[in-house]
């Protein structure tokens, strides 16, 4: 059950009985998911962990795997890719090996990210790609994705507020 922020811990609690021995899950993710260092400049600003982390840890552990790897350790159970982007080949090769050979692996790739932060340009006019992508291993799996397109959902869309000629506007946000 889940009252605001807060979790319920006795289905955790549960669900701990039940599997005493704990899953390992790799995060491997160019978004700042886990949370972040802390500014000393701005010690109230740090980046959170984001809610499904968070939620994640309760259950198992979270390895974390950079994006600048190239293995996959033995110890991961669960590979959890996250806004793949400008993955070496080396670390792709790393990630084919691991579900080769029986690992499971959650892939979400992402047209759009909003929750991507931008690195400092030099030309702020230029926007850089906020798309990650998987191509190389997707088509070694005899899968594709379409560029461009998003799955949404109009029966859970969130309901989103934004203002559009001095008005504002509550709208539904399937994505």
């Amino acid at each position: 059950c889940v009252t605001g922020v807060q979790t319920c811990a006795l289905p955790i609690f549960i669900y701990r009985l039940a599997n005493p021995d704990r899953t390992t899950v790799g995060l491997l993710t160019t978004l700042p998911m886990s949370g972040g260092p802390v500014n000393p400049m701005q010690p109230q600003a740090a980046p959170q962990p984001w809610f499904i982390i968070e939620t994640i840890e309760q259950t198992c552990d979270v390895e974390m795997i950079s994006p600048g790897a190239s293995e996959i350790s033995d110890g991961v159970d669960v590979l959890l890719v996250v806004h793949p982007k400008e993955f070496s080949d080396e670390l792709l090769y790393a990630i084919d090996q691991f579900v080769l050979a029986g690992g499971r692996a959650l892939v979400f790739i992402d047209p759009h990210s909003e929750s991507e932060q931008a690195p400092p340009r030099a030309m702020p006019m230029l926007p850089a790609s906020r798309s990650s992508e998987l191509d190389k291993l997707l088509a070694a799996w005899g899968l594709e994705s379409e560029p461009g397109k998003v799955v949404g959902d109009l029966q859970i869309a969130a309901k989103v507020r934004m203002q559009r000629a001095q008005q504002i506007l509550t709208i539904d946000y399937p994505v």
